[in-house]
């Protein structure tokens, strides 16, 4: 005898076959012969503490919901607009132009901190960089002068802090420069660490590192590499970035305090 549509329980009448008996947080999902059987689901995410945390595809967290994730803070440009400071302005790749700087050039890059900034972690500072030579030799070192303030929420103002001084140093980070480890037209990247919770006298106090603050960057070459072959024969800077981590997708607050 036939089953009628009306005989099948209420609760079953418009699920796929099997599925009354599928535990709770299942799925289905193809194995590796093409046949269609249930698998155990990452809990669903819920509650604050996993904002802004890696969620993969199934659902689940990376570390139970407990990983922070990375980001790039890129600094804003600020070039000096005359004099013997400011770099060339010139053909990197046929009609793309970017900075060449030689010895003494340098420039500002002025970097907000996000409000998806995970309090108390690190910051690391990187450079973006290229040449457009047949060869290079030698090395390359950005000299970098960074200060910090934070962001008060009412008068007096936070200071910045007195300016700290370190390097990117290219033989130290990359290793022996040739045409071979940096090729022409090549985009080298190359960091080192900005803040610590134990800083050192070339580093940024993380504790001081907060929400809406301000960091200016300073950077200037003190040694470039010998280059031939391209024009105008000195490093290309393209950019600044700052490595950060983010916990949260922002803070509840627009102004101090944030959090609360």
């Amino acid at each position: 005898m036939a089953i009628q549509h009306s005989s099948i329980v209420d609760a079953e009448r418009h699920n796929p076959k099997g599925f009354s008996t599928a535990s709770n947080n299942t799925k289905l999902v193809k194995n590796s012969s093409g046949i269609l059987e249930w698998a155990a689901d990452g809990a669903p995410p819920s509650g604050s503490s996993v904002y802004g945390e890696i969620i993969t595809a199934d659902g689940a967290g990376s570390s139970q919901f407990g990983q922070k994730v990375w980001k790039d803070l890129k600094g804003v440009f600020i070039e000096d607009s005359s004099g013997a400071t400011r770099p060339t302005k010139a053909a990197f790749y046929t009609l793309i132009d970017a900075f060449a700087f030689s010895v003494g050039d340098s420039a500002e890059y002025y970097f907000h901190i996000p409000h998806d900034y995970a309090v108390g972690t690190d910051l690391y500072i990187h450079t973006h960089w290229g040449h457009n030579g047949t060869a290079i030799s030698g090395n390359l070192i950005w000299n970098l002068s960074a200060t910090m303030s934070g962001r008060a929420g009412t008068i007096p103002y936070t200071p910045f802090s007195a300016p700290i001084a370190t390097t990117i140093n290219s033989n130290t980070i990359s290793g022996t420069m040739n045409i071979t480890n940096y090729p022409r037209y090549c985009h080298v990247v190359e960091e080192i660490q900005l803040s610590s919770s134990t800083p050192s006298a070339s580093q940024l106090n993380t504790a001081n590192v907060m929400v809406d603050g301000l960091i200016m960057v300073h950077v200037a070459p003190s040694v470039i590499p010998t280059i031939t072959g391209g024009t105008p024969n000195e490093p290309y800077l393209f950019q600044v970035d700052i490595h950060y981590q983010a916990d949260i997708e922002g803070t509840k607050n627009k102004d101090p305090n944030f959090y609360v």
